[in-house]
């Protein structure tokens, strides 16, 4: 990321899609992010710090376009969660400050 914020002015917005841990295991990604906010928050450099403005996933209001019949279960920590992890995408959209 460092070649991002190097490149990214103030108030630049950046896109990404993540996969967490648990897909990952059923995939041949090199890396996952299991919490989307806590890692674009630790991507600022000196000088650099992102904000998450949306992190959401397919299927989630907002990036459901049709194409989900069912909402995935909330994610750890929250209200309703399965006991354990299970394979998630994120969309997440971050602003430079």
């Amino acid at each position: 990321m460092g070649i991002v914020n190097e490149l990214s002015a103030e108030g630049s917005s950046l896109c990404i899609d993540l996969i967490n841990g648990k897909e990952k295991e059923a995939c041949s990604f090199r890396s996952n992010v299991d919490h989307p906010e806590g890692w674009v928050a630790s991507l600022g450099g000196e000088g650099h710090r992102w904000d998450t403005q949306v992190a959401i996933q397919p299927g989630d209001e907002g990036a459901n376009y049709g194409r989900f019949s069912r909402p995935f279960p909330p994610r750890l920590g929250q209200p309703g969660a399965p006991a354990e992890e299970v394979r998630r995408a994120f969309l997440v959209i971050a602003n430079r400050k």
